[in-house]
């Protein structure tokens, strides 16, 4: 009750939330035959669970799950095959980095990366968006979500003796993803304050 009561485990259910009503306005305006590209995905269970929902309303995307763990990968695969939609996902083990670098003529209609730059300093996360920006097809969108200051910021990573992280304000998320190149740019906080939500658009 102590743990699941702290601001920031409330905030990271927040962001679970609103990724996946996010993940569903976004890929049900899109349509059937859309691909989502997830970095740093982990065990997808707020992608793929949105894609089972899609499922049922008829509506059949495709995803590319990429993460350097294949542990994590294996549980997204096997979630995807539990909810019914294991044909529809790809799964590559490899630094997200390294992965764009090397795919860069790959197109999306989605990319998605929520967990993941807390821990990305300036240039990489600056890097990271600015080529998901160059992989998403016309009218594509990437969806995002950066750690901020808060007041449990101390006790996160002495107490509990979380890595270090990168905390960026929804001014600093306007900025990078303004300078990434994104067209339209919408951030806003999750009900906490704890989490910069940031969708930006080409």
């Amino acid at each position: 009750a102590f743990w699941e009561g702290l601001l920031n485990c409330k905030a990271v259910r927040n962001r679970y939330r609103l990724t996946k009503s996010i993940l569903l306005t976004t890929l049900e305006n899109k349509g059937s035959g859309a691909s989502i590209l997830e970095l740093a995905a982990g065990t997808s269970q707020a992608l793929l669970e949105t894609m089972a929902t899609l499922k049922d309303y008829g509506i059949i995307v495709n995803a590319t799950l990429v993460d350097i763990d294949p542990v994590s990968l294996n549980e997204a695969k096997a979630l995807a095959d539990y909810l019914g939609i294991g044909d529809q996902v790809t799964t590559v083990t490899q630094n997200l980095v390294f992965y764009l670098k090397e795919n860069r003529e790959k197109r999306f209609d989605v990319v998605e990366m929520v967990g993941i730059a807390d821990y990305l300093d300036e240039k990489t996360l600056s890097f990271v968006y600015r080529i998901s920006n160059h992989v998403l097809l016309n009218g594509g969108k990437l969806i995002t979500a950066n750690i901020s200051d808060n007041p449990e910021k101390d006790f996160t990573h002495t107490v509990v003796d979380w890595p270090n992280m990168f905390y960026r304000d929804t001014v600093h998320m306007e900025e990078i993803l303004q300078k990434a190149g994104f067209a339209s740019v919408n951030v806003s906080k999750d009900p906490t304050s704890v989490y910069v939500i940031g969708v930006g658009g080409n």
